[in-house]
């Protein structure tokens, strides 16, 4: 026991060790690189550097490294509590990023007025499902345009379908204006 009041107390109840702070204030460890490690010092767990990182580990391989720029996290991430959760929504800040590719060659973020899904790594950016559509942010309540597998892709304007694929090439609703137009085959 330590202190005035044994205040602080560091003792071995037959199963378990202890650190324990019963008094005012608050516990500090202060050093300029604190590790803590298994029992018999050949796992890391944490580490906690002096003007750097924290790093935590699982079975002695780091997970979790904050860094200048925020978080960097390796393997699969899921979240039991949300973050930010207003109504059963997880929310994050204008100009916050979710990246992915170890270049960080997608990003998916909002910037304050617009929405960005962002792709700047080589290859192209593919979206794929048996049918994909496109619609309004007002309760997906208009369709903008569909495309569904082994069959049409539609183009829609104010909720009419106008523009619609074929076996046989394309089929316009409504009027058609143009500069100029070429057609072939037509017999």
């Amino acid at each position: 026991y330590m202190g005035d009041d044994s205040d602080l107390k560091i003792f071995h109840d037959s199963s378990n060790s202890f650190i324990q702070d019963l008094g005012t204030g608050n516990l500090y460890v202060d050093s300029n690189s604190l590790q803590i490690r298994n029992a018999t010092g050949t796992e890391t767990q944490a580490v906690f550097t002096e003007n750097g990182s924290v790093e935590l580990y699982f079975d002695n391989s780091k997970k979790v490294e904050t860094t200048s720029g925020g978080l960097n996290v390796t393997g699969i991430t899921t979240f039991s509590d949300r973050i930010n959760v207003v109504s059963g929504v997880s929310t994050f800040q204008d100009n916050a990023k979710l990246t992915f590719g170890t270049q960080g060659d997608l990003s998916i973020f909002h910037d304050g007025s617009h929405s960005f899904v962002r792709d700047t790594g080589t290859g192209s950016l593919q979206l794929s499902g048996n049918r994909i559509t496109m619609r309004n942010g007002d309760a997906s309540s208009e369709y903008m345009l569909t495309a569904d597998e082994n069959g049409a892709v539609a183009l829609y304007y104010d909720n009419g379908n106008v523009f619609q694929t074929t076996p046989q090439g394309v089929n316009v609703s409504g009027v058609t204006t143009s500069n100029r137009l070429n057609i072939s085959g037509v017999s």
